[in-house]
């Protein structure tokens, strides 16, 4: 028995997993439950900080540019919409940057003081979202 002495088998003898799958459905979609909650998670509050400042910096080098943490708020809005409608695997959201811009263009001009409004973010929320449903895969 050459192969037991190197603890090898063939493949019908090996085990099954020991523990099911628990990070995915049998579709191989992300449970919404298991993506954390940034408000409950200060560790994927920072990652959501993160992804939106790659955003702001990605914008920025195509010449768009946001007001402060417009990035994050985008970054959580998805979030929040991949909780409610998990996306299939390999599938992206189809949002433009043109098209992020002009939606807080339209919220800065209907507010006084435009981003710095206190306002601004209660305002951009919504319509981030309804934004996002329109580019969803």
């Amino acid at each position: 028995m050459p192969l037991a002495r190197h603890r090898l088998r063939p493949t019908p003898l090996r085990q099954g997993a020991s523990r099911p799958q628990l990070k995915r459905d049998p579709l191989g979609r992300m449970r919404p439950s298991l993506i954390p909650d940034p408000d409950q998670d200060p560790r994927f509050g920072e990652v959501l900080r993160f992804v939106g400042d790659s955003l702001d910096a990605t914008l920025r080098a195509e010449r768009i540019s946001l007001p402060p943490g417009v990035g994050e708020q985008v970054a959580r809005a998805a979030l929040e919409d991949m909780r409610a409608h998990p996306p299939k695997p390999g599938t992206f959201y189809d949002l433009s940057g043109t098209a992020l811009l002009t939606l807080v263009k339209e919220v800065e001009k209907e507010l006084p003081g435009g981003h710095t409004n206190p306002d601004f973010a209660r305002v951009l929320g919504p319509r981030l979202r309804d934004l996002l449903s329109q580019a969803r895969p």
